[in-house]
């Protein structure tokens, strides 16, 4: 039980952290009026 409880928030970290990246990318463009480069891969 324990591992599926340390896998499942080492998976949430992962994905906060991912998701902050990609805001902090995002804002940042959008400060610059650059535009996103391949923005298909975002989906990823």
């Amino acid at each position: 039980m324990l591992t599926f409880v340390l896998i499942g928030v080492l998976g949430f970290v992962a994905t906060a952290v991912w998701v902050i990246v990609r805001v902090i990318i995002g804002l940042q463009k959008v400060n610059r009026s650059e535009p996103i480069e391949r923005p298909q891969s975002w989906l990823v």
